[in-house]
């Protein structure tokens, strides 16, 4: 009798150890679960927003070198007469690259390319400027004439093959 009774106190002390356990790893696999989980999910939060800061910054330095550009005469002058100087001594491969452009287009007030040139900036070689971006610009017949001299169109544009930083501004003259 003695011996049921150790085996059936040896039994329950055996079950009450293993639902302990269970309950103590179950437990703190779900706390631990959470937290590795609200770590991941402020890792990915702080990522998304330093990427979200590095387009917005890129952005921004595309817009002010894009109005610098647009607010020339030189620039101005081009548009009205296509003045083969002012593409080989502003216009060259080297410029796009130093500039790090993968692309750049002139367009007349009626929204007609005048100039566009692309590059690879990994292999610095010329391109042909993507079809789609030439077909974005088509398209948005509401860009023609700009309405101001501050009118602007600055963002990310999804494409079917990359996103692209835009931005866009009327050429105008210094004045």
């Amino acid at each position: 009798m003695k011996d049921l009774f150790q085996k059936k106190l040896l039994f329950i002390i055996l079950i009450s150890v293993l639902i302990l356990n269970v309950a103590v790893l179950g437990g703190s696999r779900l706390i631990l679960l959470d937290s590795f989980l609200q770590l991941e999910q402020q890792a990915v939060e702080e990522n998304l927003l330093r990427v979200a800061n590095a387009v917005r910054s890129d952005a921004e330095n595309l817009g002010v070198l894009c109005r610098d550009w647009a607010f020339w005469d030189d620039s101005y002058r081009f548009i009205q007469d296509s003045n083969e100087a002012y593409v080989k001594s502003n216009l060259g491969d080297d410029t796009l690259v130093e500039l790090n452009l993968n692309a750049l287009l002139y367009f007349n007030s009626e929204g007609d390319p005048v100039f566009g040139k692309a590059m690879d900036l990994q292999e610095e070689s010329r391109v042909p400027v993507p079809q789609d971006l030439l077909r974005y610009f088509k398209q948005r017949r509401d860009l023609w004439p700009p309405q101001t001299s501050f009118s602007r169109q600055d963002g990310l544009l999804m494409f079917e093959q990359v996103p692209m930083l835009l931005s866009f501004r009327p050429i105008l003259t210094s004045d």
